[in-house]
Parts: structure tokens; sequence; C-alpha cells
């Protein structure tokens, strides 16, 4: 009803109003477009990775991995109680070499890092301009 009052009493109101719609929309429909794709790459990049778990110190990234996700032993977690957890869970599942994935820095802090771990590779990637490192780790032989 505002609207309508304000179109009646300033008739520019209307087109205006109308382009900053059509514009929103555009962009939207480009930002749309680009996080898409960004996150397909991180993906894949992730998928190609040669490790038995994946872990994500962050609670949310893989859930932006969709259909990804399905079927791959890959942990996600939100807190550092939860990553000594899941990590815990790679090495007794059997895993050889396991894959830290930290948003926003290139590795985990040093002293997340179980001990026994040794890095073998360390890469760097991103999701819509924000870094993901991604770190292989070899787990010592189960005792």
């Amino acid at each position: 009803v505002a609207t309508v009052g304000l179109v009646r009493r300033h008739p520019v109101v209307g087109p205006a109003l109308l382009a900053v719609t059509v514009a929103v929309s555009a962009l939207s429909l480009v930002w749309l477009g680009v996080r898409s794709r960004s996150v397909d790459s991180l993906f894949d990049e992730v998928a190609a990775v040669d490790a038995d778990v994946v872990i994500a110190r962050n609670g949310f990234l893989l859930r932006e991995g969709g259909a990804a996700t399905v079927g791959e032993r890959w942990l996600s977690v939100a807190s550092e109680d939860a990553y000594a957890l899941a990590a815990d869970v790679a090495e007794q599942s059997g895993a050889r070499r396991v894959a830290v994935l930290e948003q926003g820095a290139a590795a985990p802090p040093d002293v997340s890092v179980p001990e026994g771990w040794q890095e073998v590779e360390r890469t760097a990637s991103s999701l819509a301009g924000t870094g993901i490192g991604i770190v292989v780790y070899a787990l010592p032989p189960p005792s």
C-alpha cells in the first residue's frame, strides 16, 4: 500500500523501483553462477585428493557439496573436541591417509594435528574467494 501511494505521489519511483529490482535479480543470478562453479571446483579437487578419509574443520563446509559428499568417508566437525574424535574415528577405520580441510587458513594449527600424523601433501583451494587449505597426512601404522 505504501509503495502504491508513493508511486502516485512521485511517478519516478515506479520505474526506479523496477530498475533496482531488475539489477538485484541480475546480480543474484551472476553470484549464483560464480558460487556454483566455485563449489563444484572445490569438491572436484577434494574428491581427487589421495586420502581415505576427509575431515573438514568447519561444520558447514561439506554441506556446500551437496550430492558430491554422498557415499564418501568425509567428516565434518565444528569444534576441537569433535575434530579430535573425528581423527580418532579415522585412525580406527584403518585409514592410511587423511585429508584435513581448513577454511581461511593454509593448514590446521600444529597443536591440532594428532601425534604421529605426518604431513605428506599441501594444496590450496578456495570457495567463492575464501581460502581453503587441504593438507594430507600419513597416519602411523596401527599398533
